[in-house]
């Protein structure tokens, strides 16, 4: 997809519901010498949430990249056509209230100065790169533009709780704050919107540090109360630095990555009955799985990818080598796919040619990042086999052999494995759960003490899993481990 201009950026802008924006301003409070900056106004949802709480115009900053005008921009002093993280960079004013309901896009989509500006923003050892999103940056700017004891709400996506790009800020923010709330919906609390949200309260800024409170709520009616103390539900309380589970962090002994990523999956994959028709030779390809639905399965081998291949699946990758482009048929297919493949992609810009490829990773498992049960290991028994960015590829410290990966595989179905996956994991209202390669690894495992019987264990547990669910899976699981 290509970078989004200033013109469209408000598209990627959500309105904050009235109930919701008025939990947000009433939860930080107010007080006739405090100032308020709102730094997206979009179409103004908090501004008149501001108004209703009655603060005054001259008490309120707002700021939009869009310099078109909105409804409510007569409720505060608002500043259209101004990016805001170039202009918090450069402002010397200073807020007690700062809420906020941020974009939610990547910074490599993002327009070109606001990018360049986040790539620039240094604060308390955290930096950004194109990898992270503009929530973030938006949050960690506003924090900088805070008075001593000032407060912040923001309105952000469920990846507050488990983004690599914002480790550094999740950690360090119950040392910034005197109070911190974490209020997490499992259910989108805007409208048109497929994803959960978190509700981010942070109070006392430069105060005594406090640990991290977290309160998990259904939808926007829930979380609306817990803001406003009226939620009867568990808390729990988080500890910047929680305490070491036993077991073994799965990242010790796997490295999950993202498949390889093509930038254009129209070109780049293809069937059998593709490869025949434009007469690819195999050499110029790689075998591939790219489907959630081709590893519902403890290991895959040779004859199960022909099966994916006689079925019509895309399993085969244009993946050429220097020695391949010497072909005739290689070089026609690279000849008419250069007009219609989408070289703006940030991907294949970034390639000297767009058909050259990265190194593909080495998969000794294969995994979903999204599935209704949560994730499981397939093991790869195929060589050279590897995926597309569809799924995920881990790859096993030191080669063990296949007993011990199998261990592995079932210590990953365990109760102790379910339940820490449970905590991290994205919910989607349709019930699926994604969870991203970095907190896959921070995952603890219980540790398989032995090897022997592994792979049918494995084999058990999976066909259980597949038919009666990941509880069930768990309780073999869990007894294969103890030996009984």
């Amino acid at each position: 997809m290509s970078e989004l201009t200033g013109e469209h950026f408000r598209r990627c802008c959500v309105a904050t519901p009235p109930d919701l924006a008025d939990a947000l301003v009433q939860v930080l409070g107010d007080a006739p010498n405090l100032r308020w900056l709102e730094p997206c106004v979009g179409q103004g949802a908090l501004l008149e949430a501001l108004q209703r709480a009655g603060v005054a115009r001259e008490r309120i900053r707002g700021l939009d990249l869009d310099p078109m005008s909105g409804p409510a921009d007569h409720l505060a002093n608002v500043s259209r056509g101004t990016e805001f993280l170039t202009w918090a960079r450069a402002t010397h004013e200073r807020f007690d209230r700062v809420v906020a309901n941020p974009p939610y896009i990547s910074l490599a989509r993002a327009p070109k100065v606001a990018r360049d500006r986040a790539l620039e923003l240094r604060f308390r050892r955290i930096t950004f790169d194109r990898r992270a999103n503009c929530w973030a940056v938006f949050l960690v700017s506003s924090v900088k533009l805070l008075r001593e004891g000032g407060s912040l709400a923001f309105l952000l996506p469920a990846a507050w709780e488990y983004a690599a790009y914002a480790d550094k800020l999740r950690r360090g923010i119950g040392r910034w704050f005197s109070s911190v709330r974490v209020v997490r919906s499992r259910e989108p609390m805007c409208d048109n919107v497929r994803d959960a949200n978190v509700v981010l309260i942070a109070t006392g800024y430069k105060r005594a540090s406090a640990t991290v409170q977290r309160v998990e709520v259904k939808d926007v009616r829930e979380a609306i109360a817990a803001l406003t103390l009226r939620h009867t539900g568990p808390t729990r309380r988080l500890p910047i630095r929680p305490r070491v589970a036993p077991g073994t962090e799965l990242g010790e002994i796997l490295k999950v990555r993202i498949g390889t990523v093509t930038g254009d999956a129209s070109v780049f994959l293809l069937t059998e009955e593709d490869r025949l028709k434009h007469r690819i030779p195999e050499a110029a390809l790689r075998r591939v799985v790219t489907r959630a639905r081709q590893i519902k399965k403890p290991w895959l081998v040779r004859s199960d990818w022909e099966l994916l291949k006689r079925r019509r699946e895309r399993v085969w990758l244009f993946a050429p080598h220097s020695d391949d482009l010497l072909n005739a048929e290689v070089a026609t297919y690279i000849n008419e796919c250069s007009p219609v493949v989408n070289k703006t992609a940030y991907k294949i810009s970034r390639r000297e040619a767009w058909y050259r490829l990265p190194t593909l990773p080495k998969a000794d498992v294969f995994v979903s990042g999204m599935s209704k049960l949560g994730p499981v290991l397939c093991l790869n028994r195929m060589r050279g086999l590897t995926a597309t960015n569809t799924l995920y590829v881990g790859q096993f410290e030191g080669n063990p052999k296949l007993e011990e990966r199998a261990a592995w595989a079932v210590a990953f179905l365990s109760s102790t494995a379910r339940r820490a996956l449970s905590r991290i994991a994205r919910q989607y209202p349709e019930g699926l759960m994604k969870v991203e390669p970095g907190d896959l690894m921070r995952i603890r495992i219980p540790t398989p003490v032995r090897r022997e019987g592994a792979l049918g264990a494995y084999e058990h547990a999976m066909d259980v899993f597949t038919t009666q669910g990941s509880g069930a899976a768990s309780k073999i699981a869990d007894a294969w481990l103890l030996g009984t």
